[in-house]
């Protein structure tokens, strides 16, 4: 394949847009449904991957090398945000609609074009002579939720962890290397209950508690990171 398949991208990207997968709202069957057909479709091999509970959160392709070596993840999360107030949108969020050199729609970038590229990219690596390892090509869905229900299965259902993972973000002009990761925590903050009437006011508000800890938060900043090799800078506090 000396070039890309352009249109087949473009319009495999256009029905998984027309397709609604807000996290936590479609329920994400339809949308790998498509992709797990197309892959089909074009010999592949495709593998759908279930949850806990038993339901679909991921397609998986894996493409053997002709001998062991390091494994490769490729990776394209295929639900989306919600779409939000539908007045707000120029075209309906679910058009995918081609203008110009645009595709329109929720998750065009985020990352639905990213499923169509790679589900290309899958295709071309089938049909060529990996010396060793193995690609592994996966679009979880549970992403938007915070779940990760669909990277969750993929774990589960390999012998152990890729060498290495890329993921599927279109827009950029180069490769970006690295992760910035993510720590969640649950904090509880506690006051002291009293009567609105009282004179000695014994109450502690513990909203006051949490709002002067946010502040603090959105005040505190991180150091400036130098490593060549891991070019992307750490989030501010969320």
């Amino acid at each position: 394949m000396s070039t890309a398949p352009i249109d087949s991208i473009v319009q495999l990207a256009s029905r998984l847009v027309a397709t609604p997968s807000c996290g936590g709202i479609d329920p994400p069957q339809a949308v790998l449904g498509i992709v797990h057909a197309w892959l089909a479709d074009n010999h592949l091999k495709p593998r759908l991957l279930r949850d806990g509970e038993g339901k679909d959160v991921a397609v998986l392709v894996e493409i053997a090398g002709a001998a062991p070596g390091p494994v490769l993840c490729l990776d394209a999360c295929i639900d989306t945000a919600p779409a939000g107030d539908l007045d707000q949108w120029t075209e309906p969020p679910f058009c995918g609609a081609v203008r110009g050199r645009r595709l329109l729609g929720r998750g065009a970038a985020d990352s639905k074009s990213g499923v169509a590229v790679l589900a290309h990219v899958a295709r071309h690596l089938a049909g060529t002579s990996i010396p060793r390892g193995s690609v592994h090509v996966l679009f979880d869905a549970d992403e938007h939720t915070g779940r990760f229900g669909g990277v969750r299965a993929y774990l589960d259902s390999i012998a152990r962890p890729p060498d290495a993972v890329s993921l599927g973000y279109p827009g950029n002009d180069c490769i970006v290397v690295g992760s910035r990761g993510f720590l969640r925590a649950r904090l509880h903050f506690t006051g002291k209950a009293a009567h609105s009437g009282e004179v000695e006011r014994t109450g502690v508000n513990a909203l006051n508690k949490a709002a002067a800890f946010a502040l603090k938060m959105a005040a505190s900043t991180f150091p400036e990171t130098h490593d060549a090799a891991f070019c992307v800078r750490p989030p501010p506090p969320r």
